[in-house]
């Protein structure tokens, strides 16, 4: 079985008799109750390598928003400021 966000509980695998593994689609696993899958020998998984990269690029830019207010100048610049600036520098 493989799911994400329903959770699963004491009673689902025990309604499956032929359930053998449960892989969740993301980081976590807390929707599953692990111990009563324990019980009937299902293996659990997850993916913990979910979102890797993207959480590194998403804190790369939030960092250059801070330090350098990218956005406001991504703004200024498609507002046709720049091309305007009579030395074409902020």
């Amino acid at each position: 079985m493989l799911t994400n966000k329903t959770p699963l509980g004491r009673v689902e695998p025990a309604e499956s008799g032929a359930l053998r593994y449960i892989g969740v689609l993301a980081t976590g696993y807390n929707v599953v109750d692990v111990g009563a899958a324990r019980e009937r020998g299902v293996v659990v998984t997850n993916v913990p390598t979910y979102g890797t990269d993207s959480v590194a690029q998403l804190t790369i830019g939030l960092l250059l928003e801070l330090c350098y207010q990218v956005g406001a100048h991504s703004t200024a610049v498609q507002a046709g400021e720049w091309s305007a600036n009579a030395d074409w520098s902020f």
